[in-house]
């Protein structure tokens, strides 16, 4: 896939939080503004992110490092925004992210 079409998925290779809290920013607009071309560029960069780690763990390694605690924060946000916002059903990430053991 060309760098272009990949950033138009929403696809990104900097920093794992700052790609995120970007990201973070589109959705907040997409949903004040009911822009659906912003919605699915949060969305599809969501599902990105969560295969750039082991999600069900809240594991999101920076530069395939350890994680970082903004980053298990960043997808837990968007996690839980875009399962409010109806746009997927993310409450088994939320769920991954936010305990402590099983």
């Amino acid at each position: 896939m060309s760098p272009e079409a990949s950033a138009e998925r929403g696809h990104f290779k900097i920093h794992f939080h700052a790609s995120m809290a970007a990201i973070r920013g589109v959705l907040d607009y997409a949903l004040v503004a009911g822009d659906y071309r912003a919605k699915e560029l949060a969305h599809n960069a969501y599902l990105y992110a969560r295969s750039t780690g082991i999600h069900r763990l809240g594991l999101f390694p920076t530069h395939h490092e350890a994680t970082e605690g903004c980053s298990i924060a960043d997808m837990t946000g968007m996690a839980v925004t875009l399962s409010d916002a109806g746009l997927g059903d993310y409450w088994d990430d939320v769920r991954g992210c936010t305990r402590a053991t099983d």
